[in-house]
């Protein structure tokens, strides 16, 4: 759904479709675009919730002491990324 709620947001009049609604937009992109197209937009949701929960874990527990005036360091943030990112391709592509 989000991915849908993306491409309303992002819409303009030269869009290819005109979505009317949620509902629209999401008949839309199963009619035109299959099934694998929500699939898809499900694996980004995925690793943006991965993220922010590893992130917020990582604040509260201060694990290691990585986190140094209630901020992660630079690195600590991009192995964060680095985590949601492998297991959403995992996800995506199994083999």
């Amino acid at each position: 759904m989000d991915m849908v709620r993306g491409r309303i947001t992002v819409q303009t009049e030269k869009s290819p479709y005109q979505y009317r609604g949620m509902f629209h937009a999401l008949t839309t992109v199963l009619r035109e675009e299959g099934p694998r197209a929500l699939y898809k937009g499900s694996i980004v949701a995925l690793n943006f919730a991965v993220y922010e929960s590893l992130k917020d874990w990582l604040v509260k527990s201060n694990l290691f002491g990585l986190v140094q005036d209630s901020e992660l360091s630079v690195t600590t943030r991009l192995a964060c990324g680095a985590a949601p990112g492998t297991i959403g391709q995992t996800v995506a592509y199994p083999l």
